[in-house]
């Protein structure tokens, strides 16, 4: 299950104060790309947080184990 976009590992991840390795590529790369973009416009936030968790519901089935990780369900 994708948390919501209130949930702090949103943030975290973006803020770049959560790291992590994802099994897909793709992931981490948007992650890289969305912790830049945030440096340049911290008040970008909520956008970034928006795009992130559309990637992951896109992709929930791929991201499944990794998205357990991050919350601590594994």
């Amino acid at each position: 299950m994708i948390p919501p976009p209130h949930h702090p590992v949103w943030a975290r991840l973006i803020r770049g104060e959560l790291t992590h390795t994802f099994a897909a590529a793709a992931a981490g790369m948007l992650i890289m790309r969305l912790q830049r973009q945030h440096r340049k416009q911290p008040e970008s936030l909520s956008s970034l947080i928006d795009e992130m968790r559309l990637f992951f519901t896109k992709y929930e089935a791929t991201c499944a184990a990794d998205i357990a990780r991050l919350l601590g369900k594994n």
